[in-house]
């Protein structure tokens, strides 16, 4: 009998040592795959970069190529030379500048109604009018857009054309 128990003894210990290396096994392996995919994933980050980048290059020189024609078609003067400058902080419209980037497609009226009675009504009208006239907004079908190019390479905005 205590032969038996020191061969049962015998072969748990033997169990119990092939079952560590194979976990130790197992885990290498895990480690292994994981790192496989983590360089993977990588240069799959990096190869869709690249692809965004170049999209982005597309989508500006293709807005750009039917946006310029849009806006002289409409009478605005155009310098595809240089983007319009900010206007002046806090001032009327950047505040109207402001609303129709965050809200693009608004009505005259929905911006007034959007400033909340910041900015009068027929400011609002004036500032609209000098904005579009320095290419920093543009209308279509009655609603307005920003059209700077920085809101081009900006992913989450709309594209006005």
């Amino acid at each position: 009998m205590a032969d038996r128990t020191k061969l049962d003894e015998y072969i748990a210990e033997l169990e119990a040592a092939a079952y560590a290396r194979g976990r130790e096994d197992a885990r290498a392996e895990m480690k292994a795959e994981l790192m496989a995919f983590q360089k993977g994933l990588q240069a799959n980050v990096e190869k869709l970069s690249a692809e965004l980048e170049r999209a982005k290059e597309r989508l500006t020189v293709d807005l750009t190529e039917k946006l310029l024609p849009y806006l002289r078609s409409t009478g605005t003067t155009v310098d595809a030379e240089s983007e319009p400058r900010e206007p002046r902080e806090g001032s009327d419209q950047a505040k109207v500048l402001e609303v129709i980037r965050e809200h693009p497609g608004l009505r005259g009226m929905e911006v007034v109604k959007a400033l909340n009675g910041s900015v009068e009504e027929r400011t609002v009208r004036t500032a609209l009018h000098r904005l579009k006239r320095r290419n920093a907004i543009m209308q279509r079908e009655g609603a307005w857009h920003p059209v700077s190019m920085s809101l081009f390479q900006n992913s989450e905005s709309q594209s006005p054309v």
